[in-house]
């Protein structure tokens, strides 16, 4: 039993660690990206790719964008929602969007099962990546940054 006990808290503090691994990145680029608003938008891809090496995931660009255009543009989880939209695209103007990502950790996993003197039963064996990518999404108005989002 308390073996058992000791596993978990392994591997709840492991879990807590890679959180905060995360959480640490995600906080930079939202500490960097926050003295960049109303930056030009060379400065702001620079300082996306070049300094942070993140690559450019999705794109477009609209010019006076409906929430309805908005949200139809919308890539997957990173979109904007309807409320975000009204808000963020309510100034008439030149409108892009960009959303960058990065691989921020991987993982590889191995399961299988094992026979009574602990060795691994070939044929069994899986092995899997599991990947956590970071996500910045930019909104440039008028050639300058108007809005970021930055997460995983």
């Amino acid at each position: 039993m308390k073996s058992k006990c000791a596993v978990v808290w392994v591997c709840l503090m492991f879990m807590a660690g890679c959180a905060s691994y995360e959480s640490k990145q995600i906080k930079i680029l939202q500490d960097g990206l926050q003295p960049m608003l109303g930056h030009k938008e060379a400065e702001v891809l620079d300082l996306i790719t070049k300094t942070w090496t993140y690559g450019l995931l999705d794109h477009w660009e609209a010019q006076n964008p409906t929430v309805e255009y908005v949200r139809k543009k919308n890539f997957r989880t990173f979109g904007f929602s309807k409320d975000e939209a009204a808000q963020i695209f309510a100034q008439p103007g030149a409108y892009k969007v960009l959303i960058f990502t990065k691989p921020l950790r991987r993982e590889f996993l191995t399961t299988g099962q094992m026979d009574s003197m602990g060795s691994s039963i070939l044929g069994t064996m899986d092995r899997n990546v599991s990947a956590t990518h970071g996500y910045i999404r930019i909104v440039i108005w008028n050639g300058k940054l108007a809005h970021y989002w930055a997460g995983t």
